[in-house]
């Protein structure tokens, strides 16, 4: 479980991200792809980026989902990074398998607590993956937004522009 107390987050914008980026791509991490997806993609008020990892599901893979919020936590922007076997069809919902390195977030804010259980089956020593065979809250969230996705070095290196696309 992970367990967040009274932290504040900043609200994620494309100088962090790109300095997030920098030093996460110093690492051996480029045998997966990541994308971009929800809310800050898309102008939304949001207060972090999310971000899809697809490739091998391997003890790797666990690696790489906590260094990207370890990197978060050093530029205080909160990361949500999983692992999806495929992007949302949003014209034609397909189920989805999602891994993620927690299957339990505990916050506490001024003295209150919440538990999100985001369950899963332990199929590494620290991943979990959910089968979705329905959609996701996300899944509906996403179905109007404009940019379903943006790989992040199109969107880093000015390839693909969120703001060329809204």
């Amino acid at each position: 479980m992970i367990e967040r107390v009274n932290r504040v987050w900043k609200k994620p914008n494309k100088k962090d991200l790109k300095k997030w980026w920098k030093l996460f791509s110093d690492f051996n991490i480029h045998d997966y792809d990541y994308y971009l997806v929800g809310g800050f993609i898309n102008k939304k008020q949001t207060k972090d980026i999310d971000i899809a990892v697809q490739g091998p599901i391997d003890n790797k893979l666990s690696v790489i989902l906590t260094l990207a919020k370890m990197i978060g936590e050093k530029y205080n922007i909160l990361i949500d990074i999983f692992w999806v076997d495929k992007m949302y069809d949003f014209d034609n919902y397909q189920p989805t398998k999602r891994i993620r390195n927690f299957n339990k977030l505990k916050i506490t804010r001024n003295n209150k607590t919440k538990v999100y259980d985001y369950g899963g089956v332990e199929v590494l020593d620290g991943l979990f993956m959910s089968d979705y065979k329905n959609p996701y809250r996300d899944y509906y969230k996403g179905i109007d937004y404009k940019n379903k996705y943006i790989k992040i070095q199109d969107y880093i290196n000015g390839t693909t522009d969120r703001n060329s696309l809204l």
